[in-house]
C-alpha cells in the first residue's frame, strides 16, 4: 500500500469507526487536492515535442466582481510554476509556446443544498500559440476541488487545478515531463 493510500486510511479510519462518512469524505478530498477536466476545443495539430520554453500571458476574467481581484495573476502564477517544476520547458527559450487564458466561469458552493455534495470549479478557456502568434490548439479547462472551505472561493486549490490541467495538456501533446529525466 503506497504511504497516500495509507495516510489516507489512517486519517478516515477513526472517522468511519464514529459513523460520520462526511468527516471522512473531508479529510480525503483536502489529501487529495485539487483536480482538473479538459475538454479539448481545438486539438494541437502537431506534437509540442519541438517547443523548449512557454510563457504564459496575463490572464484575464469575465467574472469581475465576482472573483477576488488577484485570481487571474495566482492562476497565471500557478500555471508558471507548475510548468518550470513539472515540465522540462524552461522560461526562455528559442521556440516558445505562449499560454492566454480567459477565466469564463465559477461555481462556489456553500451551505444548504450542496452539503451532500459539495465542490467549487474554475473554468479557464486556454489557448495555445506559437511565437508568430498562430493558433497550436484550445482548450476549457476546469480546476476543481471538494475541499470543504463552505461559502468562500478556496483560489489556491482551483488556481492550482488549472495549472495541473494545462500541465496535463501539453505533457498530452508531447511536452517532455521532468519525470522522464528519472528514467
Amino acid at each position: 500500500m503506497s504511504r497516500y493510500r495509507l495516510l489516507l486510511v489512517l486519517i478516515a479510519m477513526p472517522v468511519v469507526l464514529s459513523g460520520c462518512s462526511t468527516a471522512a469524505k473531508e479529510a480525503y478530498y483536502t489529501v487529495r487536492g485539487p483536480q482538473a477536466n479538459v475538454l479539448v476545443i481545438r486539438p494541437v495539430a502537431d506534437t509540442l515535442a519541438g517547443y523548449d520554453s512557454f510563457t504564459v500571458e496575463p490572464i484575464v476574467s469575465e467574472l469581475e466582481g465576482v472573483l477576488p481581484a488577484g485570481t487571474p495573476q495566482l492562476v497565471q502564477d500557478r500555471i508558471a510554476v507548475r510548468l518550470q517544476r513539472k515540465t522540462r520547458l524552461e522560461n526562455t527559450g528559442s521556440r516558445p509556446i505562449v499560454i492566454k487564458g480567459q477565466i469564463v466561469y465559477a461555481e462556489i458552493k456553500g451551505i444548504g443544498g450542496t452539503l451532500a455534495s459539495p465542490g467549487q470549479e474554475l473554468v479557464c478557456h486556454i489557448a495555445l500559440f506559437d511565437s508568430a502568434d498562430n493558433l497550436l490548439g484550445w482548450a476549457a479547462i476546469a480546476g476543481k476541488t471538494k475541499s470543504r472551505v463552505r461559502g468562500t472561493l478556496d483560489e489556491d486549490a482551483l488556481a492550482e487545478g488549472v495549472a495541473k490541467g494545462v500541465e496535463e495538456w501539453l505533457t498530452d501533446n508531447g511536452v517532455p515531463d521532468r519525470e522522464e529525466d528519472k528514467e
